[in-house]
């Protein structure tokens, strides 16, 4: 009788133990480990210095400009992204992202803004997501 009670037990732990295994392979990615230290905003902390009107060139700030505030990017081009979840790194910002340009389905990535420049907020680059090639951009006059 005690054996029988014993098959059930047994089982029972080896069925633990190899969750246990299996759980332990979940933890973070190599990617994770080595990215970009994301640094916190201080509570009330000044709005994201990305905010602004861009654009390739001065004479582009008239006609041509980079929309961004705080949630959303709109770019010359006509693609319009939606900006989630922005957090700071200690380059910029890096955030979720949902963009779409007309007739072309949505397309959800990472959006990478690097600041640089006196102040750190004068030139932007923007990677990743559906832009490709990183595109650099210089602070429109107010």
């Amino acid at each position: 009788m005690a054996k029988a009670r014993e098959k059930p037990l047994l089982r029972a732990a080896l069925i633990i133990c190899s969750l246990v295994f299996l759980v332990q392979g979940c933890g973070p990615r190599d990617s994770e480990i080595y990215a970009e230290p994301v640094v916190a905003p201080a509570a009330g902390s000044a709005p994201a210095n990305y905010v602004g009107r861009w654009a390739a060139s001065p004479a582009a700030c008239a006609d041509r400009p980079w929309v961004l505030t705080a949630t959303h990017l709109a770019a010359p081009t006509g693609a319009q992204c939606d900006i989630v979840g922005p957090e700071r790194t200690t380059a910029g910002f890096s955030a979720n992202s949902l963009c779409q340009s007309a007739g072309a389905e949505p397309i959800s990535g990472r959006l990478v803004l690097t600041l640089t420049g006196p102040g750190a907020g004068d030139s932007l680059s923007i990677s990743e997501g559906p832009f490709g090639a990183a595109i650099s951009l210089a602070r429109c006059p107010a």
